[in-house]
């Protein structure tokens, strides 16, 4: 019966736990690790807000486009405010409207148009409407605004322009930019990114709204990379259109 013992007390003494001091080190590198997240948290998360930003140099540009966008700028200018700055500060400088498609809202008459919108905020800014370029098409997104800027873009071919942007949304923008009017129109466009006044760059993840445009940024950087210039939609719908459709075809029926 001894000698049976003594295999299974070998057996137990080879699967023993490690010994305390290797649970220690264990233990101190975790710890070590955690810190060094802890304290390089800001950097990293810097650095990734950082790739969502173009801001370039708007120099000897005539035009500034203006896009519908967030009015929460950094000490709570508007984009009127920096659109009559603009106009104000050189002669000849125009503003840019592409009309977007028009929301549920503004059907129903309950908002105005974007373009009598901003017509108003900029008058009220002593813009003169002369000052003011208005290109029609009801464009549903950034694609097909810069595709209804191609043709005006290619019948001027002196004149410079400046976008302003959302600043986690500039890099994206740029890219749509490039992808469908090509490098050499793209050029003549600089994108001006705009810090929202609540957050920007260094401190975006203290803010549950920072947060959600960070990634929402990311989301569509993405999405239009993915799309490779590509970026078809179905054609707007039209209820009025619908219904006749209807009636012919149950004409036709019968």
């Amino acid at each position: 019966m001894a000698s049976e013992d003594a295999p299974l007390e070998s057996q137990g003494a080879a699967t023993a736990p490690p010994a305390p001091r290797r649970k220690g080190r264990r233990r101190l590198l975790l710890l070590a690790i955690v810190l060094a997240l802890g304290l390089a948290h800001g950097p990293i998360l810097r650095g990734m807000a950082g790739l969502l930003v173009v801001d370039e140099q708007a120099g000897g540009a005539a035009y500034l486009w203006l896009r519908p966008m967030s009015d929460e700028f950094r000490e709570g200018e508007t984009p009127g405010d920096r659109a009559a700055a603009f106009v104000h500060e050189g002669n000849g400088r125009r503003i840019l409207l592409v009309e977007p498609k028009p929301g549920r809202l503004v059907e129903a008459g309950i908002l105005p148009p974007f373009e009598a919108q901003e017509l108003a905020e900029l008058a009220a800014r002593r813009v003169p409407q002369g000052a003011v370029t208005v290109l029609g098409g009801k464009a549903r997104d950034l694609w097909e605004e810069a595709r209804l800027l191609d043709p005006w873009l290619r019948g001027n071919p002196d004149a410079r322009v400046v976008l302003l942007a959302s600043r986690f949304r500039s890099r994206c923008e740029r890219y749509v930019l490039r992808a469908v009017l090509g490098p050499e129109e793209a050029s003549r466009i600089a994108v001006a990114a705009v810090a929202d006044r609540r957050y920007d760059e260094s401190n975006w993840w203290k803010s549950r709204t920072g947060a959600k445009e960070f990634f929402a940024a990311w989301v569509a950087w993405a999405y239009a990379w993915g799309q490779g210039g590509e970026h078809p939609k179905p054609p707007l719908w039209d209820p009025d259109d619908y219904e006749r459709q209807l009636r012919v075809a149950a004409h036709q029926g019968t």
